[in-house]
């Protein structure tokens, strides 16, 4: 399959105190861990955000600049703070036709709203996890007609502009866990030790 990837590396790491995506992990940056990641699956192009061209101000600046340097038929999105992202995910992405791929997580517990005073059932709910491919020219086309300014991940930005709905895999939240602040280095280090374990490396949530 014709594809290229996306590797999100240009954040400024307020929350976590530093650009985490040089944070050094286990001896890699974590950008130069995605690169590698998805270098063991693909020959196509890989463009990091951050480092082969600047980052914007918000995430979806970013995508719309690195999506000028992607031609081919489909895109892989990676966030460079999802390290334990595993090479069989990003097959499981590009085994979907679906316009606009992702994973997501179940939710088992009530959420409340603070906007409409109400608890929402969880029932048919999932939270949106960043690594996700989709077909490039609808996305160049979404990104260009979306009324979006600050969009938390793509998925939404295709659904805004074009209708078009996700197809949301089960995510595996041990491969899928995402560092935000400092102390996130802790759990990933537990997820890290778990995926070993013969136990829980099946566990989707």
């Amino acid at each position: 399959m014709d594809f290229s990837c996306l590797v999100l590396a240009a954040g400024k790491g307020r929350r976590f105190g530093s650009p985490k995506q040089h944070y050094s992990w286990r001896g890699t940056q974590l950008w130069s861990r995605a690169y590698n990641t998805l270098r063991n699956v693909t020959a196509g192009d890989i463009v990091v955000v951050g480092l082969d061209i600047p980052g914007g101000r918000t995430r979806q600046e970013s995508v719309t600049s690195g999506l000028r340097l992607i031609d081919t038929d489909r895109v892989v999105i990676f966030e460079s703070a999802r390290p334990l992202a595993t090479e069989q995910e990003i097959c499981d992405l590009l085994e979907e036709e679906h316009p606009s791929v992702t994973f997501g997580s179940k939710i088992d517990t009530p959420v409340y709203s603070f906007k409409t005073k109400k608890f929402l059932k969880p029932n048919g709910v999932r939270v949106i996890q960043n690594l996700q491919c989709f077909d490039t020219k609808l996305l160049k086309e979404a990104h260009e007609k979306t009324r979006l300014t600050n969009a938390p991940d793509d998925t939404i930005v295709m659904h805004e502009a074009l209708g078009i709905e996700p197809r949301i895999l089960d995510a595996n939240m041990f491969n899928l866990w995402k560092i935000v602040v400092e102390d996130d280095i802790y759990v990933l280090n537990a997820l890290a030790y778990s995926q070993n374990r013969e136990d829980t490396k099946d566990l989707v949530f």
